[in-house]
Formats: C-alpha cells, sequence, structure tokens
C-alpha cells in the first residue's frame, strides 16, 4: 500500500472478537505460530488459553491491542511491551506498521510508559521489518 494513507482505529476488545480470532489463528496455522512471539505462544506461556471464548475474554481485559503495562521474565526476554500480527489475508497493506504507530502514539500518555520494549523473532522478517520501520 504504498503512498496511501490508512486509518486504524483502536478499539477496546472484548469477547465479540473471538469468532474473529479464530478465523484469525486458522489462517496463521503453520511455522509462525510457533515462534516464540507468536501470539498463541506468549498466552500460553501467561496461562491463558485462546481457543476458549472465557480464556480469550480474560486475555483481552485490560489491554489495548497488545499493548502489556508491565513486563515479567517471559516478556522481557520474548514478548516485548507491543505484540503485534494482521491475519494473513490483510498483510502487506501496512495494517500492522500503522497499528504499531497508533500504539506506539498511546504509550506515554494515558499509560505512562516512557520506553517500552518490541521484539519479534529472528526468523520473522515481515515483523523485523514493521518493528525497524
Amino acid at each position: 500500500m504504498t503512498g496511501a494513507s490508512m486509518t486504524v482505529d483502536l478499539v477496546a476488545p472484548d469477547e465479540a472478537l473471538w469468532a474473529s480470532r479464530l478465523e484469525s489463528s486458522s489462517e496463521c496455522a503453520g511455522p509462525q505460530e510457533d515462534q516464540p512471539d507468536s501470539a498463541s505462544r506468549v498466552s500460553q506461556c501467561l496461562d491463558v488459553d485462546l481457543a476458549s471464548c472465557d480464556g480469550f475474554g480474560q486475555r483481552v481485559r485490560g489491554v489495548v491491542g497488545q499493548l502489556r503495562h508491565s513486563m515479567n521474565a517471559f516478556l522481557a526476554d520474548v514478548g516485548g511491551h507491543i505484540g503485534h500480527g494482521v491475519r494473513r489475508s490483510e498483510g502487506r497493506k501496512g495494517i500492522a506498521s500503522t497499528a504499531l504507530g497508533e500504539v506506539l502514539a498511546y504509550v506515554g500518555d494515558p499509560v505512562g510508559l516512557s520506553r517500552v520494549l518490541v521484539t519479534c523473532d529472528e526468523r520473522n522478517p515481515v515483523s523485523r521489518k514493521t518493528i525497524e520501520v
């Protein structure tokens, strides 16, 4: 999506998005889901079951996208403050870069973070490019 402007609205996630999450997961099955920084792996390490509506609801309560307001040892090593991902069918449209920019604009005020850690697996050049831009 070169040269085009995109609008991304950050919304408070809720259980109503669970079905869309399941559809997105089915598109992303494969080697990238095995990466330690994938949403599924991060949620698994945080003991959250994204396959259930209750688990998904637990995961999305109190977050903006995948903005993690605090760190633990696992997130400091692998997950970072901000997780990002776009379902495969919506890739290459600038959505991840635009959304990451919006979340970065949000972290200072009102969240109060002066620095954030954004990570990706070394086997994920698409995420790396998104982060480095």
